[in-house]
């Protein structure tokens, strides 16, 4: 840490206790804590969307327009 500190200075020690906490969460109980915030951020995400999406026309509804339509 000493010689990374000597010549990268701060930034680069920050950078490499980053890294090194960043290889963590891939191994072991991180890699499951992990992979499970991910599906919770995933699935929220796509919770959002879908609310955001109009809903579909109800079929039934439209067939009665239909009848009463003029034909031709």
């Amino acid at each position: 840490m000493h010689q990374l500190q000597h010549f990268g200075g701060k930034a680069a020690v920050l950078f490499d206790e980053f890294d090194r906490w960043l290889e963590g969460l891939w191994q072991g109980k991180s890699l499951g804590i992990t992979v499970a915030w991910i599906s919770v951020l995933v699935s929220l995400g796509i919770a959002l969307f879908a609310s955001t999406l109009p809903s579909a026309p109800n079929p039934a509804i439209r067939a009665e327009d239909d009848r009463d339509a003029p034909a031709g």
